[in-house]
């Protein structure tokens, strides 16, 4: 029989508050590898722009955290599993540099998007139950996410539009 700890809102709150600390250690791995295998210093900086943006991320989660008297539970994200397999997946197909660059790209700002979508609904969670000071947190997430989905599109159409030139 399922562990009956999942019944209130606040519960909910918590797992999904969770799943996006462990999602974002995860996308610290994935944007320092990322930022080191692209081709292109146009294609690197807004990576590792928004990795020191994720560094910045995890530690007003673990805020939202303590204003909770609560930590971290031990989840499993398969999003970001099936997205490291995927790049694996690409890698294996042997593109050329710009390619995997603009690979690259576009994935990050998935990850992006999945996540401004995260942030949305947990600021939901959050308000609904009167957490003022977390929502304020997870607003300045909110905005770091969206403004880097808006950088790394950017990115890759520059570099798309480079390299359709090129071809």
């Amino acid at each position: 029989m399922p562990d009956a700890t999942m019944q209130q809102p606040h519960d909910l709150l918590l797992h999904e508050l969770s799943r996006m600390y462990v999602f974002e250690q995860h996308n610290v791995e994935t944007l320092t590898a990322l930022a080191a295998e692209v081709d292109a210093a146009a294609a690197r900086r807004p990576l590792e722009h928004h990795l020191k943006e994720t560094r910045e991320q995890l530690g007003l989660l673990e805020e939202c955290f303590a204003l909770l008297d609560a930590r971290p539970q031990p989840v499993t994200v398969n999003a970001a599993t099936g997205m490291k397999h995927d790049h694996a997946a690409f890698v294996k197909l042997g593109p050329a540099p710009a390619l995997l660059t603009l690979y690259d790209l576009h994935a990050a700002a998935q990850v992006e998007h999945l996540e401004v979508a995260a942030y949305r609904g947990l600021i939901d969670g959050a308000a609904a139950g009167g957490l003022t000071e977390v929502v304020q947190r997870l607003r300045r997430i909110l905005k770091q996410e969206e403004d880097s989905a808006k950088e790394l599109e950017a990115a890759a159409k520059a570099l798309g539009a480079t390299a359709r030139a090129a071809a």
